[in-house]
């Protein structure tokens, strides 16, 4: 499927769009949140109301939105709490919860916190970054060798 709005990169999005914090990825890097907790986040994020402090979709507006089930979005708000990054006040005998989003910690305070995460994620991307130069080696003498033998 063809996309008609044409352009790419940051510079051809200036609507439709809401910022996030960058610090926010940093979760997902430690493995502390999911994507889908990301894009969770951000959707509450965009539906919080700066007048009165809160954003209110029910459960069934989240699970539309997100194209998640109720165990899903109950899970996913549970791990924001648990990493702080949101605040549920319930509304007893409604069907809709009052959700704060709160700022994430900057990268360093979330190594911090998390010092065996952060460990890990170090461990795995210097493990990757290795990988990566080894398959750069592999292709560079397999383009060399493919020109020798051209010759």
């Amino acid at each position: 499927m063809e996309n008609k709005n044409q352009g790419y990169g940051k510079e051809a999005i200036r609507e439709r769009f809401d910022k996030a914090p960058s610090d926010l990825f940093h979760y997902v890097e430690l493995g502390l949140i999911s994507g889908n907790d990301y894009l969770h986040y951000m959707k509450l994020l965009s539906l919080y109301n700066n007048e009165i402090g809160y954003a209110f979709p029910t459960i069934n507006q989240l699970c539309v939105f997100l194209n998640k089930s109720t165990k899903s979005i109950v899970e996913s708000n549970k791990r924001l709490q648990k990493y702080g990054l949101l605040e549920i006040l319930e509304r007893r005998g409604h069907n809709n919860n009052c959700y704060k989003t709160v700022a994430p910690f900057t990268n360093t305070e979330l190594d911090k916190l998390y010092p065996t995460e952060a460990k890990k994620f170090l461990l795995r991307k210097e493990k990757l970054l290795e990988k990566e130069e080894q398959d750069k080696q592999r292709l560079a003498a397999f383009v060399n060798e493919d020109k020798n033998n051209h010759m």
